[in-house]
């Protein structure tokens, strides 16, 4: 019995970590238009992305897609990336990866699932690490606030 209360309290505490370490709690804003369009969802989704890394190691590639899972592959816009340039990592669009070139790379897929009001909405972002396995999941609001967008609360996450 000992035995198993220790791995129920080791699970719990992986899983408060990987909270932690996976949810956004950074003050990064980026400044854009207000409104339901689809720049404002480029800059949403540029906002969640550098939240998402702004202490990922960059030790490969990121594959970057805006579709809704891993089979429904959609490159940024192109120019998108470009956005992000100035983070140390090298960000690829998702049509680029190819299975065993290269060497455990991360995909991640940041999408606008909902807006509540022009000047809110709700992101989804996942994170597939590929050839070791390994995926969590965030769902966090964004938020128009002082001429910029800024993340709001964490309204789910998953891991596994």
């Amino acid at each position: 019995m000992q035995c198993l209360r220790s791995s129920v309290v080791i699970l719990g505490i992986t899983q408060w970590c990987l909270w932690v370490a996976c949810t956004p709690h950074h003050s990064i804003t980026v400044t854009g238009e207000k409104g339901v369009s689809a720049e404002a969802e480029l800059v949403i989704q540029e906002l969640v992305i550098r939240n998402a890394l702004a202490e990922q190691p960059a030790s490969g590639p990121i594959f970057v897609s805006f579709g809704e899972s891993w089979e429904d592959r959609i490159d940024p816009p192109d120019g998108f990336l470009e956005r992000l340039s100035d983070m140390d990592i090298e960000f690829k669009p998702v049509s680029q990866y190819r299975e065993r070139a290269d060497a455990n790379p991360l995909l991640l897929i940041v999408r606008v699932t909902k807006w509540t009001s022009d000047t809110e909405a709700e992101v989804e972002a996942t994170r597939f690490r590929l050839g070791v396995g390994g995926a969590d999941s965030f769902t966090t609001t964004v938020e128009w606030t002082g001429g910029a967008w800024k993340m709001g609360k964490t309204v789910g996450f998953w891991s596994a």
